[in-house]
């Protein structure tokens, strides 16, 4: 999700909180706001002073529009970005865990265990690769879902 910023703004005697991706157009044709996202698929709208019977209103309208169709992205990288594989010495040899971590600060790490290097097969660290990709798969959704929630309330 794009991180909303805001910036004040002045419009005649009134001040505004601008949220990121609203701007104002003034022209001697045409005054209004306007909503644009830059990412795929780009996405336009405006929203003029006259239509909407003044400043406030289309500042209100634009506002919203914005906060309906603010895109989330999703995460451009690797497959396996957020699972760590980690060795660790121990007397009985070295251990091999998956570490799937949190899609947010609250969230916590969890650990996969895969076993002792010479006492599991192929097959089992493979399994333990899958369960943890399908774990943070499954958290990423759940996080965009969230915020799809927390967006319509």
């Amino acid at each position: 999700m794009i991180a909303v910023r805001y910036r004040k703004l002045r419009v005649g005697s009134e001040w505004f909180s601008i949220p990121t991706n609203v701007s104002r157009v003034t022209s001697e044709k045409f005054n209004g706001w306007q909503v644009r996202f830059k990412a795929a698929p780009e996405h336009n709208a405006f929203f003029s002073d006259s239509k909407y019977g003044g400043v406030q209103p289309a500042f209100d309208a634009a506002t919203a529009h914005a906060e309906k169709h603010r895109p989330v992205y999703d995460c451009k990288c690797k497959p396996d970005a957020g699972v760590t594989l980690v060795d660790r010495v121990t007397p009985e040899g070295i251990r091999f865990h998956f570490v799937v971590h949190g899609v947010h600060r609250k969230q916590a790490p969890v650990h996969i265990r895969v076993g002792v290097l010479g006492k599991f097969r192929r097959k089992d660290f493979d399994a333990a690769e899958r369960k943890a990709l399908k774990l943070r798969q499954k958290r990423v959704a759940d996080r965009a879902r969230e915020i799809q929630l927390a967006r319509r309330a």
